[in-house]
């Protein structure tokens, strides 16, 4: 019995394929949709859920509320904070400072290469879980002439075979420590907050700083993490960590509120909030975003299903007639539209699984912003959803049709007395529901797109066009030299306009200074070390004092330039001539105020800058510092290149860097492209929600014409009546759409506010936005209503220009 029922269940999908396509495209799209968003959460909800102690393990965050300024939260902390907790609070088990910084290293061939380190206490092991593959990972990470490197690292850096003994030189503050590799890892998953590719003790990064930069409580750089003992409350150890913290805060940031936050490993990825972390983070706004998105393409196409099954149930009640007379019950016809259902949804889930193959690469653009990289994998949990899916899928889209046609009785069937758009008041339901959810996705596509434009075309106050930038894998004191060597050669070629260089790159956090005054006021500031020319090669507007003057030798230690959110900041009514307030600093005067620049991305404000060729009188007064790498050295060169002949000033370009910077890959990038990579993130939601509503639109107008099907069917009559008594074809024809144009125009209406908010909770998150504008709604209306009319009116003219003597003998 139950064979025969899902052989004709199959019969009739095949006897009707155009209604069984369109059922297929449009659960197939849902299911693929779904499916790629089960991929990307099951990756952002599981980070660090690797290591055994993950629900022991905290991050300890830094909140301060400085004078004048908003609260801020950062997962920098003091170098002494863990030592602190370690040694004066019981209840945690250990403690574990660590940072990462960028380093020019050499290889025994003499070739030097960048490397992002990690500079970790030797407890690393004891907190986290890193499978050791060669080596002792603890007892290496506390020598610190060695170190841990990741198996992938290993065949990069020397190729197959073991790499254990083999070393690099670290070139660090005018040292060079040759580093042997003591212990191998696997390649630490994707989703854990901690990563890394080379790992050496904390104690080889000593060195770079100033005894009162570890010392002060307002220098924070260091993560600090914390494993908790079992029986350990973290409410309890939050509040004793904050009052072992508080005398030290209290007597270096007297003048700011200043507490420690723990922060649950596991909610480190989905909090966007604190800056300074080691790896990206991902907004939680973007993975329900992308959830809702599946959900809305999804439920078009249970939606889709429900009509379409609907649209013909008028001329399957005589088989539900005919089968309940031949001895089937209610059940019995329930369980052959569900076996259809089944079947459609899982041939529709074989379909998604190769749309969502396609899929794929572009949800992966926007899912590496966050350091992921999504791939269809046939695990256990993954083949779990491609059976789970179309099953509820299934059942939920047959449900409704099942339960309905069940229930007509064989005499009103065999006399064709069944109506069943008056047993189901749902069908107008759905469209307004159809054009809601896809007006809405209309809407926010064009809004997301408009604030992608807006980011990328904004004027950021200077000049990044064919602007090349190298980068200079040295030390600070070789890091001058190299540039030297560089530009007196490059600008002789006559493809360069100008060559300058600075400590930080558009790509990086620019370093954080801080201090407090004479006044006990705490100042924090931006800073910049940058070649004299740095402010004429990129533009930057002057709107007091004068930039740098190259015949006078004292402006390169004593002559610093600001911007104008520095003057406000540090309240200088004339700051032409005027010092930092403070008594620590060397000789030196503001002589320029610039107009405030983007040198940062346009998610965050204008904080205040300063820029000064030299450090020298700077230091002595700064008591805090967070930064990402060495801020006193030209880590970067920029050249500006002419339009003609790009390609031929490259490979000059090229010629003279492999000369001077013998061993230092040439790896040039645009600053425009640098820049751009900052909104990545944003333009894979527009690619995502234009996508979505492509296929959600696709699938509306195709539920449309299946309900404007139905409406025709039901209507035959009428309209056959309507030509015998003189109406036309396009009179019959407006009736029939007008109907659909009101249920569109009440989905568009619904549709706005629900979009306006859902745009205005997006667009919050920058610092510079535009406002949503009342053209995309009425845009997104338009489109509806002109897709409406298209629909539906083909269907309504084919039915109103038919034959009325056919008509009238219908059924």
């Amino acid at each position: 019995m139950l064979r025969s029922y899902f052989i004709s269940a199959f019969r009739h999908l095949v006897g009707r394929p155009g209604t069984t396509a369109v059922n297929v495209l449009s659960l197939s799209l849902g299911l693929a949709c779904t499916l790629v968003l089960y991929l990307f959460l099951h990756q952002e909800w599981t980070f660090d859920t690797m290591h055994a102690n993950a629900d022991r393990i905290y991050r300890a965050v830094h909140v301060e509320k400085p004078p004048g300024r908003d609260r801020f939260k950062t997962a920098s902390t003091p170098f002494d904070l863990a030592t602190a907790i370690e040694e004066n609070v019981p209840d945690v088990q250990a403690a574990v400072r660590m940072f990462t910084m960028e380093m020019p290293m050499e290889k025994d061939d003499g070739s030097t290469l960048r490397e992002v380190l990690l500079y970790s206490d030797r407890g690393l092991f004891e907190l986290f879980e890193f499978e050791v593959l060669e080596g002792d990972g603890p007892s290496t990470l506390a020598d610190p002439g060695k170190m841990v490197i990741s198996r992938s690292a290993g065949v990069r850096l020397f190729g197959e075979g073991s790499p254990l003994g083999k070393r690099l030189t670290l070139h660090q503050e005018g040292l060079h420590l040759p580093l042997t590799v003591g212990a191998v890892v696997e390649d630490i998953p994707q989703n854990s907050s901690v990563r890394f590719d080379i790992a050496v003790n904390l104690q080889v990064a000593m060195p770079m700083f100033q005894e009162q930069m570890l010392r002060s409580w307002g220098s924070i750089m260091f993560k600090s993490y914390l494993m908790l003992k079992p029986d350990a409350s973290a409410e309890v150890v939050s509040s004793k960590v904050n009052a072992v913290c508080k005398p030290y805060y209290d007597r270096f940031l007297d003048q700011s509120e200043t507490s420690v936050y723990m922060q649950p490993i596991r909610e480190i990825h989905l909090d966007s909030t604190i800056r300074g972390g080691m790896s990206p983070v991902s907004n939680p706004l973007y993975s329900l975003i992308l959830a809702a998105i599946a959900g809305v393409v999804l439920l078009i196409g249970v939606l889709n299903f429900v009509t379409l099954s609907l649209a013909s149930s008028i001329e399957r009640a005589r088989e539900v007639g005919v089968r309940k007379v031949l001895g089937a019950d209610r059940n019995r016809v329930r369980l052959q539209f569900f076996g259809e259902a089944l079947i459609l949804s899982f041939s529709a889930m074989m379909v998604g699984v190769v749309v969502a193959e396609l899929m794929l690469p572009m949800l992966n653009r926007f899912a590496n912003q966050t350091g992921l990289d999504l791939v269809l994998q046939l695990d256990g949990n993954t083949v779990a959803v491609l059976l789970l899916l179309p099953a509820l899928v299934g059942l939920a889209a047959g449900a409704y049709p099942a339960l309905i046609l069940s229930r007509f009785q064989p005499i009103q069937t065999l006399k064709s007395r069944v109506d069943v758009s008056k047993r189901s008041k749902l069908l107008p339901s759905l469209v307004i529901v159809q054009f809601t959810l896809a007006t809405a996705l209309v809407i926010s596509v064009l809004i997301v797109g408009r604030q992608v434009r807006y980011m990328r075309d904004k004027p950021l106050g200077m000049d990044v066009n064919r602007v090349l930038v190298l980068h200079n894998m040295v030390e600070r004191d070789e890091s001058f030299a190299l540039f030297e060597r560089f530009r007196e050669r490059a600008e002789t070629i006559p493809g360069v306009e100008a060559v300058t260089a600075g400590s930080n790159s558009f790509r990086t956090n620019w370093s954080f200074f801080g201090y407090t005054d004479d006044q006990g006021i705490y100042r924090r500031f931006r800073f910049g070390k940058v070649h004299e020319k740095y402010p004429g090669f990129m533009h930057l507007e002057l709107v007091a004092g004068r930039l740098w003057d190259q015949e006078r030798s004292v402006d390169r230690e004593t002559a610093y330039l600001v911007n104008e959110t520095f003057v406000e900041a540090f309240g200088l009514d004339q700051p032409i001539g005027a010092k930092l307030p403070g008594d620590e600093f060397g000789e030196h005067e503001i002589v320029g105020v610039l107009r405030d620049f983007h040198y940062r991305s346009l998610h965050e404000t204008i904080e205040p800058l300063l820029l000064a060729q030299s450090h020298v009188n700077l230091v002595p007064g700064i008591s805090d510092v967070d930064v990402w790498e060495d801020p006193f050295a030209f880590n970067y060169t920029y050249v500006r290149i002419a339009p003609e002949n790009i390609t031929q000033t490259l490979e000059q370009l090229e010629r003279i860097w492999s000369d001077v910077a013998k061993g230092i890959p040439f790896h040039p990038v645009f600053q425009d492209e640098e820049i751009a990579q900052r909104y990545r993130q944003e333009e894979g939601v527009e690619r995502v929600v234009s996508t979505a509503a492509i296929f959600s639109i696709t699938l509306a107008v195709l539920g449309l014409l299946s309900l404007a099907s139905l409406t025709v069917a039901r209507r035959t009559k009428e309209i056959g009546i309507r030509k015998v008594l003189g109406a036309t074809t396009w009179g019959i024809a407006s009736i029939l759409v007008m109907s659909y144009i009101r249920l569109v125009l009440l989905a568009t209406l619904i549709a706005t506010p629900v979009a306006w908010w859902a745009m205005r909770t997006w667009l919050q998150g920058f610092a510079y936005r535009i406002e949503p504008e009342p053209w995309p709604f009425v845009l997104a209306a338009l489109g509806a209503i002109a897709m409406t009319v298209g629909a539906v009116g083909l269907r309504a003219l084919a039915a109103a220009r038919a034959n009325p003597v056919k008509t009238l003998r219908y059924e």
